[in-house]
Formats: structure tokens, sequence, C-alpha cells
């Protein structure tokens, strides 16, 4: 199970200075990512270098663009998400190439396949207005078209609704801020050129990013401090916040004498227990001491609050995710956090101007322990963040926590077998665990992904080819998602809540679980913003039940202060919230009857082909409350 909320800014400028496209529909009919065809490419040298090389760049180029064209004209893919992914890769190779009119009409066609309003009014303005200005001065130097730019970029921007884009301007603003080549280049040295040595036949991701960053590097970057004025200019000019759904319909137990003690196992990366002890919020196991022992005899050691696994999917102990592999204080990455979070909201606090300052500085060779320091920051408050947002404004909840462990290593481990099939057995022994113990509801804010499992293989070289790689990662795919679901069913008196992912992609079609699992005892959260609109990063498909606030969600980190987090994993307990609730009001409801309760009594949206079911947990309650011949 791979939680990880790595700050993916490698690749975040792209998003706005370059584009996404589809194509027309094709021959044989593709239900899966999986059944697409892999491609590979032998690369002459280092990622390092090749982003460096005009004739290297060239090559691989012409030998990506012939392949996407050559599955596009030959496939019908289901999932329009991978067609604009594709046609995507093909517009970043049309402006490597200096073809416009074909990137252009790449991203014509990409803005027809958007359901988001947000995504679909923004994609490509930063690609556009680069193109008019290369066209306007003649000039394909940065130096000479980057002020007609700025003056296209803010032109387009002025014709925008703020209150359907201004989260992801001030997102993209952030990110630009933080983006440099020493950066973009510390990512291709730890992220690519560690593969290419290993093995120099690559997939085409791995082309097709060397291929983004080479655009980064040589169109997008130079004209990056006229993108951050023109986005600053619109933000200054539209300071008002959007208007928030949450707090007419929030729902707060606190001082109701009629509540039952609700147990929620938060599986996740750690819980900092003192924080609920404090609280009165916290499981505790009357038959365990914190002695090294295994006092009640149940095969845990040490499970006062919870039990853990580590890394490979053993029992473990420890509440809290080891930070001592960190190369900066837990106090520092906390103020890093708060200044990522802050700058993507266009918040010019005093940590958000550190942080700008620190990644300004950063030499090619530092960008590993930054990556690396920010990512184990985020495991180690991840869970704490979860538990927090689970059990806000429940005097009867108690939290237990069910640790695993993360890899913070921009390279991990190599997925094996023998994880996948722990994996599956850390599943069982912890929903036997949750049974044991009466837990009511389980919050999961992690996926396990098919193409995460291929992917790492190819890291390490392991299998002979991509087929071999895609066989070795169905089956230990199989066996994760086999595990789990046999888990959730023999559990039926639990409800088990999810989270979509952060991909902005279809998971049944890419494969993603817990989220693609179809159960009674299932649901699936997708992210909205205060609005009660669709954020740009959540997952979605036919499998995704509900949607909740996961954006800028203020919560505990350990430690006991509090930060905005953004992410399904923070849509995920607010379900799991209004759940723990609904069974404190009434310890009778079933799993089924609780979903009914939630999904029955939803705001029903519709945004492009996706129907949201947006919580609204006062009138659930008061459904309840209603049914039972009571008030709220």
């Amino acid at each position: 199970m791979h939680v990880r909320s790595v700050v993916r800014i490698g690749m975040a400028l792209t998003a706005v200075l370059l584009v996404a496209a589809s194509a027309p529909a094709a021959k044989k009919k593709i239900e899966k990512r999986d059944d697409l065809p892999r491609h590979s490419y032998t690369l002459p040298m280092s990622g390092s270098e090749i982003v460096r090389s005009e004739d290297a760049i060239a090559k691989l180029a012409k030998q990506v663009r012939a392949d996407l064209e050559a599955d596009l004209a030959s496939y019908d893919i289901a999932d329009k998400t991978t067609v604009q992914g594709m046609q995507s890769a093909l517009a970043t190779i049309s402006l490597v190439q200096h073809r416009w009119d074909e990137a252009l009409e790449h991203l014509k066609a990409a803005r027809a396949l958007e359901d988001k309003p947000a995504i679909k009014a923004t994609m490509g303005l930063g690609t556009e207005s680069r193109i008019a200005a290369i066209r306007a001065t003649g000039s394909t130097d940065p130096a000479v078209f980057g002020p007609k730019f700025r003056e296209e970029y803010e032109k387009r921007l002025a014709g925008l609704d703020w209150n359907v884009v201004a989260d992801v301007l001030q997102q993209t603003k952030g990110q630009m801020e933080m983006i440099s080549e020493p950066l973009v280049l510390g990512l291709i040295q730890e992220q690519v050129d560690p593969i290419v040595a290993k093995n120099p036949e690559v997939s085409r991701d791995i082309a097709v990013q060397l291929l983004s960053f080479r655009e980064l590097l040589t169109q997008g970057l130079p004209v990056k401090g006229e993108a951050v004025a023109a986005l600053q200019g619109l933000v200054d000019r539209n300071r008002e916040e959007k208007q928030d759904i949450w707090a007419e319909r929030s729902l707060d137990l606190a001082g109701r004498p009629d509540l039952t003690t609700t147990k929620i196992a938060v599986w996740d990366t750690g819980v900092d227990t003192a924080i609920f002890g404090k609280t009165n919020q916290l499981f505790t196991n009357p038959g365990e001491k914190a002695d090294g022992k295994d006092d009640d005899g149940n095969g845990f050691v040490d499970d006062v609050h919870g039990i853990a696994f580590d890394l490979h999917n053993e029992r473990t102990t420890g509440n809290l995710y080891d930070m001592s592999g960190a190369t900066r204080p837990v106090s520092t990455l906390q103020g890093w956090a708060k200044g990522l979070f802050d700058l993507q909201a266009a918040i010019d606090s005093p940590e958000a101007k550190q942080l700008r300052t620190e990644m300004s500085q950063l030499s090619q060779d530092e960008v590993k322990n930054f990556m690396e320091d920010l990512t184990r920051y985020t495991l180690y408050a991840h869970g704490t963040h979860v538990a927090g947002i689970a059990a806000a404004e429940n005097p009867a909840a108690r939290i237990l926590y069910c640790r695993l462990t993360g890899d913070p290593r921009i390279i991990g481990e190599p997925p094996t077998m023998e994880d996948s099939e722990n994996m599956a057995k850390a599943a069982s022994d912890a929903v036997k665990y949750f049974r044991a113990n009466g837990v009511r509801v389980v919050n999961m804010s992690w996926v396990v992904a098919r193409s995460g499992i291929e992917a790492g293989l190819e890291q390490h070289n392991i299998g002979k080819d991509a087929e071999e790689r895609k066989e070795m990662a169905r089956r230990q795919f199989d066996v994760i998602r086999e595990g789990l679901e046999t888990a959730f069913r023999s559990a039926p008196e639990i409800l088990f809540v999810g989270g979509a992912g952060n991909s902005n992609n279809d998971i049944e079609f890419d494969e993603f679980v817990p989220p693609m699992l179809q159960l009674d005892n299932l649901l699936i959260a997708g992210a909205v913003d205060q609005a009660g609109e669709a954020t740009t990063f959540t997952s979605f498909g036919p499998t995704v039940n509900v949607y909740a606030n996961g954006y800028e969600v203020e919560s505990y980190v350990p430690g006991g202060d509090r930060l905005p987090f953004s992410g399904t994993s923070m849509a995920s307990p607010n379900v799991a919230n209004l759940a723990a609730k609904l069974f404190a009001l009434d310890p009778s409801l079933t799993p089924a009857q609780v979903v009914s309760l939630i999904l029955d009594n939803a705001d029903v949206v519709q945004e492009g082909d996706e129907t949201m079911r947006i919580i609204n947990p006062r009138r659930s309650a008061e459904a309840l409350m209603r049914a039972n011949g009571k008030a709220l």
C-alpha cells in the first residue's frame, strides 16, 4: 500500500505553459489502460544529456510521435483522459518541433474532451499566448517574444470567470514560483538517469517525460517571470474568496448526551496519539501495555492504540512514521509544507517566502534530499491530518490507528510478488483486528495503481522487456486487488471509506485499488472544493460514489499544530466523519443503511459526463433522526 503525497512540482509548469489534446476514434476497442501496446526507445545517452541535445531530442520526438499517431489511428480508447494524455504528448512534441498549428489543434481537441470547468477554461492559455507572441515578433528567442507573451497571456486571463478558475490559477502561480532549471535538471538526474544507466531502452512514459522536460527548459522556464507577473496581476484584482458551502451543512455533535461510542480505524501513515488522547477520542486496548510484549496474546506487540506494518508489510510497532532519515528538522519541514500550501493558495506568508528562497537556491545535486525530505514529512503528517478530519466535531469518535509505511525515495525499492502477498496478508490481518475491536468505520486515504507497479519494475530493470514487465505487474496487482477485496468482504459490519486518488483520471480504466472495487460496504470519495466544484486533481469514474471537501482542509499535524492539506486524502475522512456520526446517532445502522443515508441526501451535480453526489452531513443526519422520530 504505497502512500505518497509527493510534491509533484517537476512537471507542474507544463500544465500551464504546455498543452493536452485528443484525437479521432480508432478501430480496436481498448477498455483498460493495460490493454494498450507497450513501446520502448533506446536512448544514446543519459536523460540529463538528451534534454540538452538538439539531435538526440529530435530523433526521440520523431520516434514517439510515430508510435502515438499509430496507436491513435489503430485503437478506439474508451477513456478520454487517456486520449487527452496521448495527445498532450503529441502537443509537446509539436512544440519541441516548432509545429505551432498542430499544437493549437491538439489543444482545441483537448478542451472538447474536458469536463472540469476550471481546467477547460485555463487549458493551454500559456501555450496559445506563447505561440501568438512568437508569431507577432517573428522570433523564438524568449528575450524577444517574452514581453509580447505577457501581453497575450494577460489578455486571455482577463476573459476568465474568476469564480470558476481561482483555485487552479492560484495553484499554477505557486507552482511556477517554485520551479527552476536546477530543480528540473535535478529531477531528471534522480528520476530518469538511474533508470537509463541500468537499461538504455525506456518506456514511452519516460520518453514523453524527457520531451516535456525539454520543452519546459527551452520554452517554458525562459518566460516564467512574465507568466508569474501576469497571474499575480489577476490574483491581486480578484482577492475575494469563493463561496464556502460547508459551514451551512456542517454537523457538530458536541454536547449531545445520546451518542454511542464509535471506533474509527485510520489505516494510514500513523497518528499522533497524544492529540486524540487529550480530546478523549483515542481507542485504547485495555489488555496491552507499551512494554515490547504481546500482553493480550493477539499477535500484535504494543498495540495499545493500534497496529503497524513496515515497508514490506510485516508487523511492527510505533504510531508515527520514522523521521530519522530526514536531513532537516521536522520543524523546518513543517514550515516548508505550510509554505507550499500557502503558495498554491496565493498567500504570501513568511513560510511561502522562505520556501521560494530555499527552492531558488537549490543546486541540481540538492534536489534529491529536498524532495525526499518533503515526502518524509508528508508521510509523517498525513495520517494525523486524516485522523483529525475523521474525528472532528464528534465526541463519540475513538481513533484506532493502523500504520502502513511509505517509501520516501524518488526511486524506491523494487516491487516483488512477495511484497504483494505480504500486502494481501496484512490487509486480512488488519481487518480481523478491526473486527475484533468493534471498529465501525475504516478510512483508507491511499491507492495502489497497477501502472505504478509496472513503472517500479522498469526503474529497477526487472523483466527482459516491456511485455514481461506488463505481465509481472498484472500478477502482482491482482494479488493485492484480490486480497483487499476478500478482506473487505469478510467484514460486512464495517464501512470502508477510501479516496479516489489525485491523478485526474478514470480509476476503473487505469486500475486503482481500493477505488475500483465495488462492494456494498465500500464508499469511494472524490474531492470538491469549498464551493462544491470538482477539484482539478480528483480522480473519477463509475466507482466514485460520493464527493466531499478536499481542498485546503485544515486539521492536525503531529505536535498539535494545524495546517491545510488538499487531496482526496482529505475528502475521504470527511465522508468517514459523516458515517461515524451517523453510527454514533444510531448504532443499529448497517453499513448499507449508512451508505443510503449519505447518498440519498447528497446534492446531485452534473459536470460533463460525471454525476457527482456531494455530501450534505446535516441533511443526512436530519433524515436519520426524522426516520427515528427524533429531532437533531
